[in-house]
């Protein structure tokens, strides 16, 4: 609601930033990698947004200390992750622009980079305002993306507007951009919320209150108000009923599905407002029959159905469930624990729980008064969707914390010696003694089990055994370490059209490794003549390195692969990648600002020596280079026919054909006069360059956004190009008027489609058990540089081999599929089909201590997911407790599970399982089991 003031800042779009001070690139560099730290988060400060891509190269630039032209970033460019709304900048939403692609910059930062580099466009469509808010006591958060409301003007409900408002404004600036919205001119007003569970009420009469107190969500609705001679019309109750009634049939039809199947929240004729509460219970009873207990939907709240999946499987564990509604967690219930919240989760959560379980209840509970408290304290409540196991885990957690029934926890100093002579039990029973005295609430004596860690040094070969307790278990899919990658490869010769291809390359590989691949797919071009890099609006944005790892290049890429004439670290010659650039109709014909450029059609790449070569010959090799594209109104004439140049706009060359014309020149070689001795070809060239000139040349960045030195045609003149360790390429413009290269020129045409259908996404097996999953979790690892180890015998830290064993095991069991593979450039969602029993998991093999054995566990829950890494939607599937069916709960909707439900493989995301008692177990794997000190020579072995 709140639209931000753009600031008028001088147009910087036209700076030439080789004309302005010498740059600090130190100075500037530290400031950058500094700016969180340098410049603590402050409710109310104003941060900009930049893009990743852009901010990356200038930090490149830097730290070649701004010496290196090519590398220079250019002007400010976030049109990639911009969108403007009513003449405001934000950045696009989360399902087209991830956080990886952005990056906060403090004000005084932005301003700086601002006036040295410039914007493409002007400051004011470029500059994404993020501002500093509280999102809980202490926890100061920068808001990329406002909140997206729906506002509409009393009475007329029928016209409803989606506004933006940002979290830490207030009620009365709200208030104020609502006014300018809807065109009130009165002052007298009042808000009203229509909350999703149908209810509506007026926020705090408090104009200083933060919105993100609110805990607004896009299904609710803000109403405005405007009274009439000191009158207010809803002050009148039935004016108000008639209100509500009106939303609600609205909402209704607007959530109608086409087709429902049986459910046990259907809505009933009448509304019984009387069971309205606090946790915004709207009942939805079967005319035919009582509710089962437990068979309650929960309401979302816009993006919560992550927390809604996860609520629904921790609601149908029974011993928990039973310990909340008898409210015997209340004497367990620890105000003054600092890890807690102060009981408020504890508390909430049982009020939640009583009325999930309440006899014969049914319908939908919109748990906003929950959300509210848990978005208080972690942003993962604040309205994005989440990942249900981390808010699963942290929902755990904090139940744990509120009830930990030890009240002053006793110190224990870590001791890093080892006595060898303590067997594995008594380590074990020492380790749980000392988590238990610091750790005893129900949550423990339900979910935790204990792992035993063996970590060995690799140069002095002493190992460590550790007991820590593990509650969540996180298991690997076993995989094929495989990537499918599309890349559009641009043949040399620009007559010849790109073609997009696929390849499948190792995840771990390089760029070498790719490159190696495609030279298979493109004639056997030799990968050390091929250049990958990734192309942005014809600009080119990165140049793979090929040591690069393949890791590095973001699932959103688009990947150009570039067939070279010399190699890519050629000893005589420089690849040269070159621009075709448009210059706009107002600009005189003697200034050639890169401002006033705009990129015309996708580069191509010539080569040139070394040595250098004469500024006449690059004009011809580059008009030549680009002859087959410049149409009928170019042509040069075959070799062996006369020249004849007229005195028109372009050159007169008529009859030719480009294949007779030598090509010695655009493979690297000075066109001097062994080339063109006094013969035909010798013609050609003084034809060309006697002819009126159709563009310049200039040296540009890499990015094609600065222009750097303008090559003026001189026979005499020499130009040669420098190359630093880190760009191997050199960059060139062909800067053309916009009347010639409308005429003469013809763009590249689309590419042509050749995806190999052989060329698959690299996945795990068709199937895959979860037992498999289990043994690729307790399998040894070599741990990385960024997790490494200090070992208590060198005292230094070093890359150990870790293994893990499962000692203990709990009540339940947390089971989570790590089906979501990322790193800051790459994501995927494994679809991998896992077989597991519904009951008699048995993994008495799996456990290393004996007397655990046996231990099988029956599912009774499962939090499943739908959809990509953009969003997609959670549920859950669960057992009922009371008359052992199962049941599927999506969000407001409960129905039983049918097989679809219980036999998917794919979707299953978080399994809960219940350990079976021992008197009910019947397995026979305790026969052919390793024992105690078969398990201890397996570590021995690492």
């Amino acid at each position: 609601m709140v639209q931000d003031k753009i600031k008028t800042e001088p147009d910087s779009s036209t700076m030439d930033v080789d004309n302005q001070q010498e740059l600090d690139a130190k100075g500037l560099l530290k400031e950058m990698e500094d700016a969180e730290k340098a410049y603590p988060y402050i409710a109310g400060e104003d941060w900009y947004i930049i893009s990743t891509k852009w901010r990356n190269q200038l930090k490149k630039y830097l730290e070649e200390n701004a010496e290196n032209p090519t590398t220079n970033p250019g002007p400010i460019d976030n049109s990639e992750i911009i969108e403007r709304v009513d003449n405001v900048n934000y950045v696009k939403p989360d399902d087209v622009v991830t956080r990886e692609e952005f990056e906060f910059l403090p004000e005084r930062l932005w301003k700086k980079l601002a006036a040295r580099f410039g914007c493409v466009e002007s400051l004011e469509k470029q500059e994404i305002l993020a501002r500093v808010y509280e999102s809980s006591p202490l926890n100061f958060q920068i808001e990329a993306r406002p909140l997206i409301v729906e506002c509409c003007l009393y009475p007329d409900i029928q016209k409803i507007e989606k506004v933006r408002v940002r979290r830490g404004s207030t009620i009365r600036e709200c208030v104020q951009d609502l006014f300018m919205k809807f065109a009130v001119e009165s002052k007298k007003c009042r808000l009203w919320l229509y909350h999703p569970d149908g209810t509506l009420d007026m926020p705090e009469p408090n104009p200083d209150k933060r919105v993100n107190e609110l805990d607004l969500s896009i299904h609710h609705l803000v109403i405005l108000e405007v009274g009439h001679d000191e009158n207010f019309e809803l002050d009148n109750d039935k004016a108000k009923d008639r209100l509500r009634d009106g939303l609600r049939m609205q909402r209704n039809a607007a959530n109608r599905p086409v087709e429902e199947k049986k459910s046990y929240n259907l809505r009933s004729s009448q509304q019984n407002r009387s069971d309205i509460s606090s946790w915004s219970i709207v009942s939805r009873l079967d005319d035919s029959s009582s509710q089962q207990p437990g068979l309650v939907g929960l309401g979302n709240l816009g993006n919560t159905c992550f927390m809604n999946s996860s609520l629904q499987c921790i609601s149908n564990i029974p011993e928990l469930t039973k310990y909340f509604v008898t409210k015997d967690y209340e004497k367990d219930l620890n105000t003054d624990n600092p890890l807690g919240k102060g009981g408020e989760v504890a508390k909430t959560y049982a009020d939640l729980v009583t009325q999930i379980w309440m006899p014969s209840r049914g319908g939908v509970i919109y748990p906003s008064k929950f959300k509210s408290i848990m978005s208080r304290y972690t942003h993962l409540f604040n309205g994005a969707q989440q990942d249900s196991q981390e808010s699963m885990q942290f929902i755990i957690d904090c139940l744990h914390e509120d009830l930990n029934r030890i009240r002053k926890k006793p110190y224990k100093e870590q001791n890093d010696e080892e006595d060898p002579n303590k067997s594995d039990a008594e380590k074990a029973s020492e380790s749980w003694e000392a988590y238990t005295a610091r750790n005893s609430s129900v949550i423990v004596d339900l979910f935790c089990g204990q792992v035993r860690s063996v970590l060995k040094c690799p140069d002095c070969k002493k190992t460590s055994t550790t007991f820590d307790p593990m509650m969540y278990y996180s298991l690997p899919l076993p995989s094929n370490q495989m990537r499918k990658i599309v890349y559009t490869f641009i043949p040399y010769k620009v007559n010849l059209p790109p073609i997009k291809k696929s390849v499948n390359v190792s995840k771990i590989g390089t760029f070498n490794d790719l490159l190696a691949e495609v030279s298979k797919q493109v004639d056997t071009v030799p990968p050390d003549c091929l250049m990958a890099c990734d192309l942005h609006e014809n600009r080119v944005v990165t140049v793979y390195q090929g040591t690069s790892s393949i890791d590095t290049l973001g699932e959103r890429t688009r990947l150009y692969v570039y067939e070279l004439p010399c190699k890519v670290n050629d000893e005589e010659k420089v690849p040269v990648v070159v621009y075709i650039r448009k210059i706009r109709p107002e600009v005189s014909s003697s200034y050639f600002s890169s401002s006033n450029m705009t990129i015309y059609d996708i580069p191509f790449v010539i080569a040139v020596p070394k040595k250098g070569m004469r500024s006449s010959d690059l004009y011809v090799s580059l008009y030549l280079k680009l002859l087959p594209r410049l149409g009928p109104h170019a042509n040069l004439l075959k070799k062996e026919e006369t020249v004849n140049i007229g005195d028109s706009s372009e050159p007169n060359l008529t009859n030719g054909n480009a294949d007779d014309v030598p090509t010695a020149d655009v493979d690297g070689n000075s066109m001097d006069e062994e080339i063109f001795p006094d013969n035909a070809n010798s013609q050609i060239f003084n034809a060309i360059l006697a002819a009126p000139k159709i563009f310049s040349v200039c040296t540009i960045n890499q990015n094609g956004s600065v222009s750097l030195d303008e090559i003026k045609m001189n026979q005499k003149a020499r130009v040669s190009f420098k190359t630093t360790h880190s760009t191997s390429q050199a960059y060139l413009a062909m800067d053309f008027r916009g009347e010639i290269l409308d005429k003469l020129f013809m763009k590249a045409p689309e590419p042509v489609m050749d995806l190999d259908k052989n060329v698959t996404y690299g996945r795990t097996p068709e199937t895959v058990d979860l037992k498999d999953c289990f043994r690729l979790f307790l399998k040894q690892e070599k741990l990385g540089e960024a997790n490494m180890w200090r070992c208590p015998f060198c005292k230094e830290e070093k890359c150990a081999v870790k293994k893990l064993d499962l000692y203990k095991m709990p009540q339940y069991m947390f089971v989570h599929l790590k089906r979501f593979q990322y790193n800051r450039f790459y994501r995927e969602k494994l679809n991998t089909k896992v077989k597991f029993p519904v009951t008699g998991l048995d993994i008495s093999d799996l456990v290393i201590n004996r007397d655990e054995r046996p231990v099988v566990y029956d599912l009774v829950g499962q939090s499943c997911h739908s959809g990509g890494l953009g969003g997609g939607h959670y549920w859950a599937v669960c057992r009922n407790e009371q008359d052992q069916k199962w049941y599927n709960f999506n969000d407001s909707s409960v129905r039983p599970a049918d097989h679809t439900d219980m036999e998917s493989e794919t979707t299953p995301y978080i399994l809960v399982f219940r350990r079976r008692a021992v008197k009910d177990c019947q397995t026979s794997s305790d026969s052919n089991e390793p024992s105690n000190a078969q398990a201890s020579m397996d570590v021995d072995s690492i």
